[in-house]
């Protein structure tokens, strides 16, 4: 599979932050239209020497995928993950030892003779979009809690753009990790003439929605520099992040993948929505209804069987009263006696105390912060 890219373009902003810690590999002035390997980082805002993380690791991986790169044009998994150890191994050598680790995200992408090979870490975005199409083949998904509540149907797509703790994110490349967070791996064998490969740090997505996206990569009237400036029109002046972004063009596909990939890769449309909620969600929503019937109608069962058993105890208790009160008329007297002594006794139960109130232990997060 031989694929031909035009030159790859990139902008990096500052936004309206003091320091710009995104980074990009190749240097948008030393790319050439023969570089497989685009690198993009976002350091962690918020935490010490974001812009030396980013820049560390995307320098490291890219060396290494030049020094490394399998003779046969394939890039493996393995090859990849020997490379990213690489990049955390320099990392770590830079760990300054303050208590907020230095971090980054990672966007990864090679064009190699199985496809394109796509990796991240993070909430900062791969795109392969296909405007003969008007639609996006592919897209990364966030390492992030706003999308961990979207997946799992707590928020809708338009919820999570609206959502207060966007900037958390839940994997993140840092030095000297106990466990250091392993890359999300695609590799995207549907690639075609004309397609476009996007790669974004999310200062980009403050602005840019993804039906913007596809609209400026599908006006044919637009050249490639163009497409680009469109881009950064829609960020400039409004984007309060650093905002960073790789676009690289594909010119020609021709012969078929090295390996026949596992998995075909999907297209993706907008969310489809039935009355307002996402199909996903009411698939969960009706499991969870489901098994509430399911265990409603269990504990009926089981209350009727109490109550029964309760009944049956009661008569049976009142018939052996009974007999004892025919056999011995003196007790009886006894007992009237003493529940007339008794009169007016209350028995109160002790009610539990209010102020006893379980707590929950906040889970742990990675803040990249927006201010």
């Amino acid at each position: 599979m031989d694929i031909k890219i035009g030159l790859p373009l990139s902008f990096s902003e500052i936004g309206q932050k003091d320091n710009q810690e995104d980074f990009v590999f190749p240097s948008p002035t030393e790319v050439k239209q023969d570089d497989r390997v685009i690198i993009l980082c976002d350091g962690m805002g918020g935490h010490s020497h974001g812009e030396v993380a980013s820049r560390t690791v995307a320098t490291a991986l890219g060396q290494f995928m030049k020094w490394h790169f399998p003779s046969d044009g394939v890039l493996t998994k393995e090859v990849f993950n020997e490379g990213l150890d690489y990049a955390y191994g320099q990392l770590n050598l830079v760990d300054d030892g303050a208590p907020k680790k230095m971090g980054t995200t990672l966007t990864f992408v090679c064009f190699h003779k199985d496809g394109c090979f796509c990796a991240h870490i993070g909430d900062s975005r791969i795109y392969i979009v296909r405007p003969s199409e008007r639609r996006i083949v592919y897209r990364s998904e966030d390492h992030s809690l706003v999308n961990d509540l979207v997946r799992a149907g707590e928020l809708t797509p338009e919820e999570a753009a609206y959502y207060p703790h966007k900037n958390v994110i839940t994997r993140a490349m840092q030095p000297n990790q106990e466990k250091p967070a392993k890359a999300e791996i695609r590799n995207i064998q549907d690639i075609q003439s004309g397609d476009y490969v996007f790669q974004c740090c999310d200062g980009i997505l403050e602005n840019l929605d993804e039906k913007t996206l596809i609209d400026i990569l599908s006006n044919q009237g637009t050249s490639d520099v163009q497409k680009l400036a469109a881009i950064r029109n829609v960020c400039l002046g409004r984007t309060k992040d650093n905002f960073t972004c790789y676009l690289t063009p594909v010119l020609s596909v021709s012969g078929k993948p090295a390996i026949e990939e596992e998995t075909p890769s999907r297209l993706i449309d907008m969310p489809e929505k039935d009355n307002g909620v996402p199909s996903s969600r009411k698939e969960k929503e009706t499991g969870i209804l489901n098994r509430t019937i399911s265990i409603k109608a269990k504990g009926w069962v089981w209350l009727i069987a109490l109550i029964a058993l309760l009944v049956f105890g009661f008569f049976a208790l009142k018939n052996a009263r009974h007999k004892n009160e025919k056999k011995d008329p003196e007790q009886i007297e006894n007992t009237i006696s003493s529940r007339q002594r008794d009169r007016g006794t209350i028995f109160q139960r002790e009610e539990p105390d209010s102020s006893i109130i379980p707590s929950s232990k906040p889970s742990r997060r990675l803040r990249k912060s927006k201010e």
